[in-house]
């Protein structure tokens, strides 16, 4: 069995990144388009869904909460934060340590 070089490597890397973009895309739009059959279906309302309407009380203007992924991560604890919003307790020690936040960042 012959090893494959970096650069083969690299490019199937490439092409089966690009397929797994295309099959996310195709899975989510038969998810959205089986979601609205079935809102249809029961007649749900933007509310019945969660989601918070504006004051306008129109469903272009509903929002929904939805939590942040996280971009750092405590490799000791585990612990996470998304960045948004103050910063943890765990993250602030290690900044005042002289630590960077770079050395926190999840890879995506």
């Amino acid at each position: 069995m012959a090893t494959k070089s970096y650069l083969q490597l690299q490019q199937e890397l490439v092409a089966l990144t690009a397929k797994v973009e295309e099959a996310k895309a195709a899975e989510i739009a038969a998810f959205i388009e089986e979601t609205k059959q079935k809102i249809r279906e029961y007649g749900l309302s933007p509310k019945d869904l969660g989601f918070k309407m504006s004051s306008k009380g129109t469903a272009k203007d509903a929002t929904v909460s939805i939590p942040a992924a996280p971009k750092y991560r405590n490799a000791k604890t585990g612990e996470t934060w998304s960045g948004r919003g103050p910063r943890p307790q765990w993250f602030r020690d290690a900044l005042e340590k002289g630590q960077k936040a770079e050395r926190f960042l999840i890879d995506q």
